[in-house]
């Protein structure tokens, strides 16, 4: 993790990227492997979940370093490479190691993710912060299967 000016620590992950001319780096199908505990992860191994028995699941992602807050910022990544012309996250930050975020699954892989604050908080000054979904992202492919109702839906 590496910590950045406004947050504690966002998760940073080394990519393996295809070096074919043809490809253009950045986008999705250019990464090939995620360097996670020393070895090379395929990324399509990355991406699928571990200890889920249901392959279209809604899960909390636990703060800290871990492989989910890893599956998040490869996630958080495609958002902002704009290889489908609807995707425009350029503008937001990454998700930090702290904040609650969620993933959504379809076959077992993750598919989508979304970052909120879910508690009422009730400041000494009077002032209400309001529960917010601050993002939600789903990865192209997997559009029109119900991955970002079941993510809203879930908040």
């Amino acid at each position: 993790a590496r910590v950045l000016p406004g947050y504690k620590a966002v998760v940073c992950l080394p990519l393996l990227l295809c070096a074919s001319p043809s490809c253009k780096v950045g986008c999705l199908h250019t990464v090939t492997a995620v360097l996670w505990d020393a070895e090379w992860v395929p990324l399509e191994d990355f991406l699928r979940w571990e200890g889920s028995d249901d392959e279209n699941a809604y899960i909390e992602v636990p703060p800290g370093l871990n492989r989910g807050r890893g599956v998040v910022h490869v996630l958080h990544w495609f958002s902002r490479t704009n290889e489908h012309r609807r995707d425009d996250h350029s503008g937001l930050p990454p998700p930090g190691v702290s904040r609650p975020c969620a993933v959504v699954l379809r076959g077992g892989s993750a598919c989508g993710y979304s970052t909120f604050s879910p508690d009422l908080v009730a400041y000494p000054s009077g002032a209400l912060r309001l529960p917010t979904l601050y993002n939600v992202f789903v990865r192209a492919s997997y559009r029109y299967r119900g991955c970002a109702r079941q993510l809203l839906l879930s908040f």
